[in-house]
């Protein structure tokens, strides 16, 4: 048998468990010569032949490993043989005899050169494409792959093979038009070898670092901004953001810490008119990144909006804000055509370009604007203009309450009602049919818990039974959906059996913050869809996930066939609240709904058990 072996970077550690094992069978090794650094050949036997392939054509590399073709035969390259290894006539010249052969993947000289500089390629708000590439010398490249063409992009970039034509790379670089001189770039030479050296250097000083330090040879040239000191907090491991496995968090407190409100935010854009308002707008999006947020910062935007509409569209549940710098008046009236409810506006906030006030314009409470614009003149040294009457007197905001522990306001239109009273000093009365211990504190003094829905100014319930009373009505939304399908469901057929499975257990679609299902359905369209609808996060399990969950289930002998799951829906649920309880055990879980089937498709219900 025949292996093409990636023998990784330069380091004789930096080779995968499998390369190391194949090479101790090997009988016949053909190396790349001064490329690989010869301490990894001490893992084969002391019988094994040695070929440098530096030395020999392809037509003898061939020869040589088709005449040991029954033997354990190991074609070895540097790094990943997908690059520059020059494999595919090797492969067709074998699949041509009729040679079987494996690939055995590398760690590649571009991820050990990542390392040496300490560096991502990947990184948020700077790059998020990576081109490897080589200059132009004795062999050509494609047409359209000049490296002018390719440094347009002004993305990560890795020259492979370059390291003695810096000075033209260099010309070609800077010919690009994203790359300047001062674009950060290195030079790493044997990356990963014990003689490993890094020259660090910009796009306009490599030619010259190279020279002075004597590179012509086994180097690569990384360029880009990744290698400079600015970047953005990834949304990947921030508390705001939920992903497959978490769920995002808030502080359990009305007023959240300033830079926790920043990062619930999925995006913060920001906006200038004027030169002095654009030196402002970059220091605020420097200081939203450094505490986690995804502020985006445009300065003298060519359609200003467009701006505001592009804030505006596409809010759903992702909380957006937009930070203009600015008269108010060009903000009001620029918004004016975008503006629909206080219940899915963005934040907007203005700022004088002097960055002496920051004003809350729209949704104050829900939108969080309020207390973005105080963290924003925390970090500005300036003044907040807080205009809403609970604020300004310091009374509570029920709007906001609600918003900073995960309800779902279902009747908007009753907040100033209760806006009112409270600034009254009136009683307000609050009904729930949920344990009061789950009721997060209400920082009002003259409230009491009435005992009928029909006496209570707020109704705070997942049930839609209270739908026709006068009351402000906060779903908490805090259950999991457990959800099954046949495979290639209607996306609207299973949308309709949700509501229907909703009306039928009493339910608010609202109180819903994720669905859950067996692993089989992760990329069941019909499901991905019915969550984008109703703002669901996602996340499945695998069956022995599934049936590891403790408790009474209803039981199905075909669903068991087919998914080796007794009921994927009631499961599902289950272990979504599990996923999210700290100490979860089965006690933590309650089923409110059970198991009910429609057309193709089955529904449940759990919530964490108080």
């Amino acid at each position: 048998m025949v292996y093409f072996v990636g023998a990784g970077c330069g380091a004789h550690d930096l080779i995968t468990v499998r390369a190391k094992k194949i090479l101790q069978c090997a009988q016949i090794v053909v190396y790349a010569g001064s490329l690989i650094n010869k301490s990894i050949l001490s893992y084969t036997q002391k019988d094994c032949t040695l070929h440098d392939s530096s030395k020999m054509t392809l037509e003898e590399i061939i020869a040589v490993i088709a005449a040991h073709k029954n033997c354990c035969c190991v074609r070895l390259h540097s790094g990943d043989p997908c690059l520059y290894g020059a494999i595919r006539e090797q492969m067709e010249a074998l699949d041509s005899r009729r040679i079987p052969y494996e690939i055995v993947p590398g760690v590649s000289s571009f991820c050990g050169a990542a390392a040496a500089v300490r560096a991502e390629y990947t990184v948020p708000g700077v790059s998020q494409s990576v081109i490897i590439t080589r200059m132009q010398g004795r062999t050509p490249v494609p047409d359209g792959e000049s490296l002018a063409r390719l440094s347009s992009h002004g993305c990560s970039m890795v020259l492979f093979l370059s390291a003695s034509l810096l000075l033209q790379a260099q010309a070609e670089l800077l010919a690009g038009g994203a790359y300047t001189p001062d674009t950060p770039a290195a030079i790493v030479y044997k990356a990963s070898w014990p003689e490993e050296k890094v020259y660090r250097c910009t796009v306009g000083t490599l030619a010259q670092t190279a020279a002075l330090h004597g590179i012509t040879h086994t180097a690569l040239i990384l360029v880009g901004s990744f290698l400079g000191d600015e970047y953005r907090r990834s949304l990947l491991y921030s508390p705001s953001f939920s992903t497959g496995v978490r769920t995002a968090c808030a502080p359990p407190a009305d007023k959240q810490s300033g830079i926790a409100v920043a990062q619930r935010f999925s995006r913060i854009y920001i906006a200038s008119v004027t030169q002095q308002g654009g030196a402002l707008a970059a220091k605020l999006t420097q200081l939203l990144c450094a505490s986690g947020a995804n502020a985006v910062c445009t300065v003298k935007p060519d359609n200003l909006r467009g701006w505001f509409e592009q804030g505006f569209a596409g809010q759903g549940g992702q909380k957006k804000a937009l930070v203009f710098i600015g008269a108010a008046g060009i903000a009001v009236r620029c918004a004016a055509p975008f503006i629909t409810s206080k219940m899915t506006d963005p934040a907007l906030i203005v700022l004088d370009e002097a960055g002496q006030f920051a004003i809350p314009v729209l949704s104050g409470h829900v939108g969080m604007a309020n207390e973005l614009a105080s963290y924003i003149a925390e970090q500005l040294a300036c003044v907040p203009v807080i205009t809403t009457a609970t604020d300004i007197h310091h009374t509570w905001s029920v709007d906001a309450w609600a918003q900073a522990h995960n309800f779902c306001i279902a009747s908007p239109h009753e907040i100033k009602r209760i806006a009112s009273a409270v600034l009254r000093d009136e009683p307000v009365s609050v009904f729930t049919d949920l344990p009061q211990t789950a009721i997060p504190a209400i920082p009002y003094d003259n409230y009491r818990y009435a005992e009928q829905a029909e006496e209570a100014d707020i109704i705070i319930s997942r049930s839609n039974a209270y739908r026709n009373m006068r009351a402000l009505r906060l779903i908490p939304r805090d259950a999991v959906l457990g959800v099954g399908c046949k495979k290639d469901m209607d996306t609207a057929k299973l949308q309709s059996a949700f509501l229907q499975f909703c009306r039928a257990a009493s339910l608010e679609p609202e109180c819903f913050y994720k669905a859950c299902s067996i692993q089989l359905k992760e990329n069941e369209s019909a499901i991905r869809d019915l969550c984008a609808a109703f703002n669901l996060l996602w996340q499945v399990f695998s069956a022995d996930e599934l049936c590891a969950v403790s408790g009474v289930f209803s039981y199905s002998d075909f669903t068991q066939q087919v998914t080796g799951v007794d009921c994927v829906c009631e499961r599902s649920a289950a272990a979504g609240v599990l996923a999210d309880t700290a100490d979860a055990n089965w006690r933590s879980y309650l089923l409110i709904a059970k198991k009910q089937r429609f057309e193709g498709s089955t529904f449940a219900a759990a919530v964490k058990s108080e």
